[in-house]
């Protein structure tokens, strides 16, 4: 018995999923400081401001995905969208009856409550350090720990793709003197060292400290920080141990490391890192930031 099998040639349709967006990014672009002439001088001045980036594509538009593929989140374990952690967060609020909703004010005044300090001698004990500190962002930790922690005539060295956040907190520290070096290049380190070292004499006789901040895992090159040299280096330029080390190990705490303990514990350097900035809000669908750190006079801090 013969048997007719026909095939289509015909593409099958395949839905653009960047139309939506493309659209609207496109609407975002269209000058609008030439249609407020005439108008109110401040809403003008912050439309053609506006427009200095609308001319080069650079105006990006608030927007609800209309992908079913999304290669930008940060929630990378995919837990955020599970629908187990906000049956747990639930479970928490029930076996909590007496949770403040709200901080009631700052964390110095009546901000702390004892829900607050559970939490952060949890994370400490988990992680394995002295003490750990919650805050609303990893912006805000990097804040936190950049522009307090270095002080007057210290020196900030750090990786020349450190994230943004970082250099902002750096831009208010009263360390005045930062120098980067190349990234991950560690014979370019051990020459900024090398160079404060000859030309910083608090520095040199160990009356103040050499700063650095490096990431872990670099979230815009996708490359690992050479920390366990970069380490070794320091205490050989500094053995009087004036050279301390901060990490951000915002991309890789939950998703690498002992019990997704992170970079720094994988590599066995708890020991050898002042602070390191853990993020709540990637791998582990949460939000909040947490500098956690091996002294609790840090937190104090």
């Amino acid at each position: 018995m013969a048997t007719t099998m026909t095939v289509s040639m015909t593409e099958p349709k395949t839905r653009d999923h960047g139309a939506q967006w493309r659209r609207e990014w496109a609407d975002a672009q269209k000058l609008k400081g030439p249609g407020l002439k005439g108008g109110s001088t401040f809403y003008r001045n912050i439309e053609e401001e506006l427009d200095l980036s609308r001319q080069t594509g650079g105006g990006l538009p608030l927007h609800l995905p209309s992908h079913t593929i999304d290669f930008s989140t940060c929630d990378v374990l995919g837990l955020g969208r599970t629908g187990a952690l906000r049956e747990e967060f639930l479970k928490e609020l029930d076996a909590n009856p007496g949770f403040h909703i709200t901080a009631g004010g700052s964390r110095l005044c009546d901000g702390t409550h004892k829900y607050h300090d559970d939490l952060e001698r949890e994370i400490a004990e988990l992680v394995g350090v002295e003490s750990a500190l919650v805050v609303h962002s990893g912006w805000t930790a990097n804040q936190a720990i950049w522009s307090t922690v270095p002080r007057s005539g210290d020196v900030i060295v750090y990786d020349e793709l450190m994230h943004a956040t970082a250099l902002a907190g750096m831009k208010v520290s009263l360390a005045l003197e930062q120098k980067p070096f190349r990234h991950n290049d560690i014979d370019h380190f051990i020459e900024v060292l090398e160079e404060i070292k000859e030309t910083v004499p608090l520095v040199k006789s160990g009356k103040r400290c050499v700063i650095i901040g490096v990431e872990s895992y670099y979230s815009m090159d996708g490359d690992i920080c050479p920390l366990r040299e970069l380490i070794d280096a320091a205490k050989d330029i500094f053995p009087q141990g004036n050279a301390q080390f901060i990490v951000d190990e915002a991309h890789s705490f939950g998703c690498m490391g002992p019990n997704g303990l992170g970079f720094v514990n994988e590599q066995g350097l708890q020991d050898e890192v002042a602070i390191r900035m853990i993020t709540l809000g990637k791998a582990l669908a949460a939000a909040g930031g947490n500098p956690s750190t091996c002294s609790h006079r840090l937190k104090i801090f």
